[in-house]
């Protein structure tokens, strides 16, 4: 991470047992509160719950129950690995989020293509290890923790 990127905030997702044919997903946020997402494996659809905010997903697109707060569009690449565009919708503010190299278990998430944020899988424990700039506001997060853990759109 570039040395100009001091107050970093940590988050850890994991995958739980989420039924038949449901994914399900806590995310320790750096307060020490938890996140839980809740999707179908078929759909890209479900909920993500933060203390007392509920966000809906769809295909592309978060909402909390009235507008969207944010949209993504994954760009595939049959040569190398996806990139993932998100926008913050309510802060006017666009991401990128892309596998540091092919094949790599480590996504960098990027803002005006400035580094913001490190996911690191283990593989082991089957969980993600999320270092994120203090800016970057947690629906934004929790939206690409969706995005690699739900949708499956990284192979790392």
């Amino acid at each position: 991470m570039d040395s100009t990127h001091q107050l970093m905030e940590l988050y850890q997702a994991r995958q739980k047992y989420g039924g038949f044919m449901r994914h399900k997903i806590e995310t320790i946020l750096p307060d020490g509160t938890t996140a839980t997402m809740i999707g179908g494996i078929l759909r890209a659809e479900g909920v993500i719950t933060v203390a007392d905010k509920t966000y809906q997903v769809a295909r592309s697109v978060m909402n909390d129950g009235i507008r969207g707060v944010a949209d993504y569009t994954i760009d595939g690449c049959p040569i190398g690995p996806p990139s993932v565009r998100l926008n913050d919708l309510e802060r006017k503010r666009s991401y990128v989020l892309r596998q540091r190299r092919i094949w790599s278990s480590t996504l960098v998430l990027l803002e005006n293509a400035t580094e913001v944020g490190d996911f690191r899988w283990n593989c082991l424990q089957s969980r993600y290890r999320i270092l994120v700039d203090h800016g970057v506001p947690t629906k934004m997060v929790l939206l690409c923790v969706w995005v690699v853990m739900v949708r499956g759109e990284f192979t790392a």
